[in-house]
C-alpha cells in the first residue's frame, strides 16, 4: 500500500513477478518506464489494482504478459481512475484487462491490449490503440461474463482498431475506428458489435461490420458506399431501382469493402497495419481523410499526396 507518487523502472529488464498495487485514498500513483526503456513484467497470475476513495493509478510504458490487470470487486476497493499509456498487455485467448467494480474511469492511450471486460457502471475511453481478442469471432469487449453476452461499461473510442466482438451498454462516441468483428457459426451472440442504448451516442467515420446494432452512424463504411452506389444507380435509371438491384449492390459492397491488414499476428513488424490494397474508402475514410484505425495519426494518405505533389514540382520535365 502506497500513498502515491511515481515509481520508475530505469532499465529494459525482464521481471518475473506478480505484484499487487494498492493506493491510499485520494492518492495518485504512476508506475512507469524510464525514457527510452521498455521493461517487461511477466506475471504468474493477475496483477490486482485497488485503491481508496478517489485514488488513481497510471501505468506508463510497460509490457505486461502472463496475466491480466484486474480491478477486483473486493471490500474497500474504491479506485476512481486507471490509466494505461503506451503499454502493451500482450493479447492472448484470455482477457488482458478486467474491471469488476462500478464507477471506475479507465483510459487507454496508445496501447496494445487483449480482450477487455468492464463492469456495467464503469466507463472507458480508448484512444489510438489496438484491442485484440486474437480473432474476429472472439470477444474483445464485454461485461464481466463474456460467455453470456453481458454488456460492458460505457465506451468512447477514437482512432483505434478493435479485433473481435464487442458489446457495451453505450457507445458514447466511436470515431475513425475499425471494428473487425464477425459471428462464429452457431454463435450465441446476436450481433458482432452491439450497443444496448441506440438513442444516444454516435458512430462516425468508422468501419462497422454488417449486422451491427449501434447508435446513429455518420459516414461509416460500408453503409456510405452502399448508399452512394444506390443513389448513382437511381440517377442512371431516372427513378427508383428494384429491391433485387438494391440487394445486389449491398451484397457486392459488403463482400468487397472490408478492412485488409498486412498482419494480425501480435509481434509482427506490420501488425494491424492496413495493406496498400485495402479499400480506399477505409484507407482515406477518417474524418480528416487519413486512414481509419490505430495508425490514423501517421497521416499516411496525406504524406503520399504531399510526396506526389513535390515530385511533380521538382522532377525534370518528362519524368
Amino acid at each position: 500500500v502506497v500513498g502515491g507518487g511515481v515509481a520508475e523502472i530505469s532499465d529494459s529488464g525482464r521481471y518475473e513477478e506478480t505484484p499487487a498495487i494498492a493506493v491510499d485514498a485520494a492518492a495518485r500513483l504512476e508506475l512507469r518506464a524510464a525514457n527510452e526503456h521498455r521493461p517487461a513484467i511477466l506475471l504468474s497470475g493477475n496483477l490486482d489494482i485497488s485503491g481508496g476513495a478517489q485514488a488513481e493509478v497510471t501505468l506508463n510504458g510497460l509490457l505486461i504478459a502472463g496475466g491480466a490487470l484486474r480491478v477486483a470487486n473486493s471490500a474497500g476497493n474504491q479506485l476512481r481512475r486507471l490509466r494505461l499509456r503506451h503499454c502493451t498487455l500482450v493479447p492472448t485467448n484470455e482477457p488482458s484487462l478486467i474491471v469488476q467494480t462500478a464507477d471506475v474511469e479507465i483510459e487507454i492511450d496508445h496501447c496494445i491490449v487483449g480482450a477487455v471486460q468492464i463492469a456495467d457502471g464503469s466507463r472507458i475511453k480508448i484512444t489510438s490503440s489496438i484491442i485484440d481478442a486474437t480473432s474476429e469471432s472472439a470477444v474483445a469487449f464485454s461485461g464481466i461474463d463474456a460467455a453470456r453476452e453481458t454488456a460492458g461499461g460505457a465506451l468512447s473510442i477514437e482512432n483505434s482498431t478493435v479485433i473481435g466482438k464487442l458489446r457495451t451498454v453505450e457507445i458514447v462516441l466511436a470515431s475513425n475506428t475499425i471494428f473487425l468483428a464477425a459471428l462464429a457459426p452457431a454463435d450465441s451472440w446476436t450481433a458482432p458489435v452491439r450497443s444496448e442504448k441506440k438513442q444516444s451516442g454516435c458512430v462516425r467515420f468508422s468501419y462497422v461490420p454488417p449486422g451491427a446494432l449501434t447508435p446513429r452512424r455518420f459516414r461509416c463504411q460500408p453503409d456510405l458506399e452502399i448508399s452512394t452506389r444506390i443513389d448513382a444507380a437511381e440517377k442512371a435509371a431516372n427513378g427508383p431501382i428494384s429491391a433485387a438491384e438494391v440487394n445486389s449492390i449491398r451484397a457486392d459492397v459488403v463482400s468487397r469493402l472490408v478492412p485488409s491488414f498486412s498482419s494480425l499476428r501480435y509481434g509482427a513488424p506490420d501488425y494491424a497495419q492496413l495493406r496498400e490494397t485495402c479499400p480506399v474508402q477505409i484507407r482515406t475514410g477518417a474524418s480528416d481523410e487519413s486512414e481509419m484505425g490505430a495508425f490514423h495519426d501517421l497521416y499516411q494518405p496525406q504524406r503520399e499526396t504531399n510526396l506526389r505533389i513535390r515530385l511533380e514540382e521538382y522532377l525534370r520535365f518528362g519524368l
